[in-house]
């Protein structure tokens, strides 16, 4: 029971670590396209 639960724990950190890095990697997906406008604005 114990080594299911530190199982789950690891896969729940996991999923987590994966998450946050979705999350930045959109966040820069977001700027970049947003400099792209800025961008072309100016020209």
């Amino acid at each position: 029971q114990w080594e299911n639960n530190y199982n789950l724990k690891k896969i729940y950190n996991n999923l987590k670590a994966i998450k946050n890095t979705i999350k930045n990697t959109e966040d820069d997906t977001e700027k970049n396209i947003l400099a792209l406008v800025k961008g072309k604005k100016n020209k």
